[in-house]
């Protein structure tokens, strides 16, 4: 691995823990959880494709032990449920909740290890994190 790569790990380790150890069991903010989402992709992305061949370093054993996650959806997309999705990072989790924006909800499901959402239209209306039946 270059000093290059080293660095920018380093770098990528410091604000994934810095993020975790302020964000302990709270909801995240959308903006906050795609860039949380983003450096965790990064760090596995590294740590999969790099160091665990080798695992000759200890920076990539703690950054392999760190990057494990876990996504949970309550509703499994279920419009007329009030659901949500906990994502964990090792044993630091947050929770996005179904919510409306107008007529729409924004269902948040998981694929795979990843939480993401998704706008559905609601011919009744929504109301209360769900669609009207």
């Amino acid at each position: 691995m270059t000093r290059k790569a080293m660095i920018f790990v380093l770098i990528l380790l410091v604000l994934l823990v810095l993020c975790l150890t302020s964000c302990k069991q709270t909801d995240l903010g959308g903006q906050a959880a795609d860039i949380l989402k983003g450096v965790v992709q990064d760090i596995d992305s590294h740590c999969y494709n790099d160091c665990a061949l080798t695992e000759s370093s200890d920076i990539c054993k703690e950054k392999c032990r760190i990057s494990k996650r876990t996504c949970f959806d309550s509703d499994s997309v279920n419009k007329f449920e009030k659901g949500y999705v906990k994502t964990c990072f090792s044993e630091y989790c947050s929770y996005n909740y179904d919510s409306c924006e107008g007529d729409e909800l924004i269902e948040w499901y998981c694929e795979g290890d990843i939480a993401y959402s998704r706008n559905i239209v609601c011919e009744q209306g929504c109301l209360d994190r769900v669609c009207i039946s």
